[in-house]
């Protein structure tokens, strides 16, 4: 599936991502401003192929911007029932041997 990338608003502030595939990010600007109460906004929030969601923790995530705007993601994205990856903002689910 292809991912689409929600843009930031005119304040830096991501709206809700809801749309099953989409990903997006708070700007710099916007955590910065906000300080440390908004340093969660500056995870990465996406939304899986089936409509589960999840924040991309810099501590278990790394993320890997492209000129093009799309991202990378690596390990795999867990949601509560979705697995796999975000590649170049390509969704591909994981699909254990049967």
């Amino acid at each position: 599936m292809q991912g689409i990338r929600v843009p930031a608003n005119e304040k830096g502030y991501l709206p809700s991502i809801r749309e099953p595939g989409s990903y997006g990010r708070s700007t710099f600007d916007f955590v910065k401003r906000y300080g440390s109460n908004a340093a969660e906004q500056g995870y990465w929030n996406v939304c899986a192929p089936d409509g589960s969601s999840c924040k991309l923790t810099p501590d278990i995530h790394t993320v890997t911007e492209h000129a093009d705007g799309t991202i990378t993601v690596w390990p795999s994205i867990v949601t509560r029932s979705w697995h796999g990856w975000l590649v170049a903002g390509v969704w591909k689910e994981h699909k254990p041997h049967q």
